[in-house]
């Protein structure tokens, strides 16, 4: 199983990915399919991003879709609160970029 501890690189590249893409004003769905394109993430983050935007399709919201497995528990309740807060997802991802 896929986890934040093996995928840190994998999920570094994830914020920074989605930052760039948000900051090009796309939606959320369209960015997760961006960051598909991307080169350097692993094969199996590249599942979970992958299993991310089918969830999304299906109805759920982000953090309903981020597994705290994989994660962890921290950032899916930072994600929660964003969505709950304003959904700005660019100040979302933005705050998780070191």
């Amino acid at each position: 199983m896929v986890n934040f501890n093996d995928h840190f690189n994998d999920l570094a590249l994830f914020n920074e990915e989605m930052v760039k893409n948000l900051k090009d004003n796309n939606p959320i769905l369209r960015s997760l399919a961006l960051c598909l394109a991307t080169k350097g993430f692993s094969e199996e983050f590249r599942v979970v991003i992958r299993e991310i935007k089918i969830d999304i399709e299906r109805g759920s919201l982000l953090h309903e879709a981020m597994k705290p497995e994989i994660f962890g528990d921290r950032y899916v309740s930072a994600v929660k609160a964003r969505e709950t807060r304003d959904g700005d997802y660019l100040k979302l991802f933005e705050s998780f970029v070191c």
